[in-house]
């Protein structure tokens, strides 16, 4: 019965999914990038993974979902990399240990899986620098990262 109902979820989940997803492998990232976002006083830092889904296998809702997990998780990894650098948030590559995180809504719209997740800014930016970095943050009104 349970594997009915998820095969049944499956396909209304996917009937409304378009037949060709046209975005660009950069378009997405540069979705990523621009949906990283921080705030020093609520403690949080968010970012947006995004996940084509591919329409003509039965598992494209749940690999487009782990890809858009993934995506939002390096998004962090971005956004941590451009505070302690003081730079705005760039899509090379990063890597690194995430603190939990909270999965904050998922949606899918055109054809793409989107997740946001949350975590503590103070978490996130845990290290041997992190008092400069936060202080530098909290000192700096005139932040050019969102």
């Amino acid at each position: 019965m349970r594997n009915k109902l998820c095969l049944a979820f499956l396909l209304m989940m996917t009937a409304g999914v378009p037949a060709m997803c046209e975005y660009t492998v950069e378009e997405l990232l540069t979705m990523t990038v621009e949906s990283l976002s921080y705030d020093v006083e609520a403690d949080t830092a968010s970012a947006q993974g995004v996940g084509r889904i591919d329409p003509d296998s039965s598992m494209g809702i749940v690999f487009a979902r782990r890809a858009a997990i993934t995506d939002a998780q390096r998004g962090l990894l971005i956004l941590r990399r451009a505070l302690r650098e003081g730079r705005s948030p760039r899509p090379e590559s990063v890597s690194g240990n995430l603190p939990p995180f909270r999965v904050i809504s998922e949606d899918v719209k055109e054809g793409l899986y989107f997740v946001k997740i949350e975590t503590d800014l103070s978490k996130l930016m845990k290290g041997k620098d992190t008092r400069r970095v936060m202080s530098g943050i909290l000192d700096d009104e005139e932040e050019d990262i969102p």
